[in-house]
Formats: C-alpha cells, sequence, structure tokens
C-alpha cells in the first residue's frame, strides 16, 4: 500500500489545483456555501476515480476517464456561474489546458530528479501554486477581458486542448506516451505557453492605451465641469460686489416705503429681494474654490441618483496641490464613490470629512458598496473591470508625490477612503 503513497498525493494535488484555479477564474452564480458544495462534489468525484484507478493500477484509464468527466463537469457545473456557455467553455477549457501543462511538467520533469515518484508530486505542487499566483494576483483582470472577448481567442485554448487530448486518447500506455512523446508534448506545452503568454501581452498593451484614451477624455471633461463651476463661481462674487455698490439704492427703496407708511410694499419688496438672492447663491463647502467647484459637481450627481451626499469639508484656500491636481484628486474619489452608490440602489449614501489640523489635511470618504472588495497586494481596490482602476492609481500617485497617504479598505457594506496629505 506504501508503493500507492505518491500516487494518491499526486491525485490529491491535481484534484485540488484544478478546483482552486476553478474559484480563481470563474465567476460563481451563487454564495459561498453553495460555490463551495458544488466544489467539494467535484473534489470528491475526481479524486474518488483516481484513487479507484490507481488501487486497479490503471493509470491510462484514469487519463481517458478524466476526459469523460470534463465532458460531463462541464455541463454538469456550468448553471452554477454567472458566465455564458461559451464563456464558461472558454475558461473550463483553459483550466484544463493548464492542467494538461502541469502533468506534464511534473512527470518529464521528475524523471530526472531522485524518487520521481515524490518528486513529480512537489513539481506539480509548486506549478500549481505558481500558475495560481499568476492568474488571481497578476493577469485576473487581463484574463476576464478575454473571457469577454472569448470568440477572438477560442480557438487558441480549443486547439491546445486538441493537442492534449489527442495524446491521451490514442494511448494505449499513458506512462509510455508521456515518456517516448516527451519532446513533443514540450513543444505543445512551450507553444501553449508562449499563445497565452501573447495574447495577455497583446491584451495589456491594448487596454492600457484604451484607458490612458479614456482616462484623457475623463480628465478632460471634469476639468470643462470644473472650469464651468468656478465660472459660476466668480459670476456669484461679481454679483455679490454688484449688490454691495447697489445696496445704497436698495436702502433708499426701503425708505421711500417707510416714509410714505407702506409697511406691506415694504416687506413685499424684501420677500422679493430675499428670493433674489436666495435663488443667486451658491452652495459653499470650503474655501478652496477647486474643492468647491468638486462638491457641488457630485452633490448634483449624487441627488440625481438618489444618493445621500453628506460632506463636512475644511478645506484651506490655498494647497500645495495643483489646480488640476486638487480637481483630479477629489474627482476621482467622488467619482468612485458615486459609481459605487449607483450599483447599490436606493439607500446609498456618500459621507465625506476634510479637516485641516497640525499642518495635515485629514480625509474620511464613506461609501455605500454593493459587494465584497477584494485588495490587491499594494493594498489598492481590485477590479476586472476593463480600464478599471485608473482613478485610483492616478490619485494615490498624487497624494504619495506630495508626501502624503492613501488608505482603503471595507467594513461591512461600507467602503472607506483616508487620506493623510501633509500642508506644507
Amino acid at each position: 500500500m506504501s508503493e500507492l503513497l505518491p500516487d494518491f498525493l499526486r491525485a490529491l494535488v491535481s484534484t485540488t489545483g484544478n478546483v482552486v484555479l476553478m474559484l480563481s477564474l470563474l465567476q460563481p452564480k451563487y454564495g459561498k456555501k453553495v460555490t463551495r458544495l458544488a466544489m467539494l462534489g467535484i473534489l470528491s468525484a475526481d479524486l474518488g476515480t483516481a484513487v479507484y484507478c490507481y488501487l486497479n493500477g490503471t493509470l491510462t484509464l484514469l487519463a481517458k476517464i478524466d476526459m469523460v468527466l470534463f465532458a460531463v463537469l462541464c455541463f454538469a457545473v456550468k448553471p452554477l456561474f454567472k458566465d455564458t456557455f461559451m464563456q464558461w467553455l472558454f475558461s473550463y477549457i483553459t483550466i484544463q489546458n493548464v492542467s494538461d501543462m502541469v502533468i506534464v511538467l511534473s512527470f518529464i520533469g521528475s524523471r530526472h530528479l531522485p524518487y520521481p515518484p515524490y518528486a513529480n508530486v512537489a513539481i506539480r505542487l509548486v506549478l500549481f501554486l505558481l500558475f495560481y499566483w499568476l492568474l488571481r494576483f497578476k493577469v485576473r483582470p487581463l484574463y476576464r477581458q478575454m473571457v469577454e472577448h472569448w470568440s477572438v481567442f477560442f480557438y487558441v485554448a480549443l486547439t491546445v486542448w486538441a493537442t492534449y487530448t489527442y495524446f491521451v486518447a490514442t494511448s494505449d500506455d499513458i506512462v509510455a506516451t508521456l515518456t517516448t512523446q516527451a519532446i513533443p508534448l514540450l513543444l505543445i506545452t512551450a507553444i501553449a505557453i508562449a499563445a497565452y503568454a501573447s495574447v495577455c501581452h497583446s491584451l495589456s498593451t491594448i487596454s492600457q492605451e484604451h484607458t490612458l484614451r479614456e482616462e484623457k477624455l475623463r480628465s478632460d471633461a471634469r476639468q470643462e465641469l470644473l472650469q464651468t463651476e468656478l465660472s459660476s463661481q466668480e459670476a456669484f462674487v461679481n454679483l455679490a460686489k454688484q449688490n454691495r455698490h447697489d445696496l445704497r439704492h436698495h436702502n433708499a427703496l426701503l425708505a421711500d416705503y417707510l416714509e410714505r407708511g407702506d409697511v406691506e410694499g415694504a416687506k413685499e419688496y424684501l420677500l422679493q429681494h430675499d428670493a433674489h438672492i436666495t435663488e443667486a447663491a451658491l452652495k459653499q463647502y470650503c474655501k478652496n474654490p477647486v474643492v468647491n467647484a468638486v462638491l457641488r459637481l457630485y452633490a448634483r450627481r449624487a441627488e440625481n441618483g438618489g444618493v445621500s451626499f453628506s460632506p463636512d469639508a475644511d478645506v484651506p484656500e490655498k494647497l500645495p496641490l495643483t489646480a488640476p491636481e486638487t480637481g483630479e484628486l477629489f474627482g476621482n474619489l467622488l467619482e468612485n464613490a458615486c459609481e459605487s452608490c449607483e450599483k447599490v440602489g436606493s439607500g446609498g449614501f456618500i459621507a465625506l470629512t476634510v479637516l485641516a489640523d497640525d499642518g495635515v489635511l485629514r480625509l474620511e470618504l464613506r461609501n455605500s458598496v454593493a459587494v465584497q472588495t477584494d485588495f490587491d497586494e499594494k493594498g489598492l481596490p481590485f477590479t476586472t473591470k476593463e480600464g478599471g482602476g485608473t482613478g485610483t492609481r492616478s490619485t494615490t500617485t498624487i497624494v504619495q508625490r506630495y508626501g502624503g497617504m492613501l488608505r482603503f479598505f471595507q467594513e461591512g457594506d461600507v467602503f472607506v477612503t483616508q487620506m493623510f496629505l501633509p500642508l506644507s
């Protein structure tokens, strides 16, 4: 029985690796409990089949049963995930391709090491962990774009899978096939890795170019809106100056009403004058004109979207940032908050607190969020949205340029952004 231990360990690593890859690449439709139970079922079926075949000494049969299981599970598990069938099939084939790459590399590599059965297990474990790390933390956003455009890349994945499947389907002894066909299998594996890497690199380049163009358009539009708000504020200031200039006329009219004993006329005039001033007034949140303009813009957006917006901003008139950087910083933070609340629907809120104290500008922004947010190794919100995360990276760059710090975290259904920015 002890001679079967490496086989059991290898089966455990392979089945667990496949399930973990599936969870890292696919988008579950239901809650964690349902998804985990389904994955446990897949793990049990795959592992049980492997153990049966190992006990009966039929590794070739195991390889061919895995082909059948692939087809059965492909249709059986699809309803648990959000992707369309073709998107799901593309991802499923990709996972199978990764598994085949690992099997080929671990088997051939272990032949050149001491204790090949155990070396096979060790190499397989390392390779699965490496692929998981790459897919989960490095190329996941690009991979989601690949899935969205599955029709462009499907034939690459299908060709790789069909080639691996051919070797298994035509084999009478899988161990002998892996040994005698080592060079062709290594070439196929190298081509597969190169193909996927080329696709990811192309997507990355195209995505970066698209993101830069999109961010430029958004930045220009935001600056134009800010300029409009600043012009409105300038017009308001000029109107206030005009009102002060015309104050003597206002006083003369009131005196005339009172001299004639027309108290009701004086009241009516005051009411009309007050309504005129109220209508012309602009909401003032703080002393800084650029931040004021940004807050007015997003206050209107929040109101139009049914989102509660509560700003408490003590921002000094002068900041170390340039006006465009100030607009970009506050605009990106509030835009992300608005987008998050709009996904929540009714009951969303944004609460902004900014305080200048001891030479530091302290900001805390709290807003509703509909889903659990993932964070990358740098603590930045992780997104699979095409072109997503650019505003956050831009904001982080601005803050760090002036020696500040930006922090993101989530408390239940509330997303929190905290910023510390030296004022000198």
